[in-house]
């Protein structure tokens, strides 16, 4: 009996965790570009969230940024790197999620993106760069608490 209470609980677990992937792509996909941002970086963008593969390529390592939690003498140093050997993958962010995402162009090839809780009190930055062999990430801050 005991194995069949639990063979349900994990069939009701998968089946759950199954529809909130589903709706979780569904909101994903809801997602818009800001007209002003190249056709190319949309394209790379999604591709970068949703293939593993592609974003170890399209990241220079070591990647500038902060940490997550960073404490004010890493930010003052200024001289904290992402390693690829740790690296956590990046997924796209659902939009039913309490984080906002938005773009801005900070020149004709670099785009900063900007990811804020909606209280304002934490936030994430990741910068991308066009080469000519395509876009990059070229910065990130992990999760940090940030004045509002």
């Amino acid at each position: 009996m005991k194995n069949v209470v639990v063979i349900f609980l994990l069939a009701a677990g998968l089946l759950t965790a199954c529809q909130s992937a589903s709706d979780a792509d569904a909101a994903e996909g809801q997602m818009q570009m800001p007209e002003e941002l190249p056709e190319s970086f949309a394209e790379f963008y999604e591709r970068f969230l949703t293939d593993s593969l592609y974003q170890m390529e399209h990241i220079l390592f070591p990647l500038q940024g902060l940490p997550d939690k960073a404490d004010s003498l890493t930010i003052a140093e200024n001289s904290f790197r992402w390693q690829m050997e740790n690296w956590k993958l990046h997924r796209p962010i659902p939009g039913n999620s309490d984080f906002r995402v938005s773009f801005r162009p900070l020149s004709e090839t670099i785009i900063q993106e900007n990811i804020r809780h909606e209280t304002g009190a934490y936030a994430m930055e990741r910068r991308f760069a066009e080469f000519d062999d395509g876009w990059y990430l070229i910065y990130y801050a992990g999760l940090n608490s940030v004045g509002q």
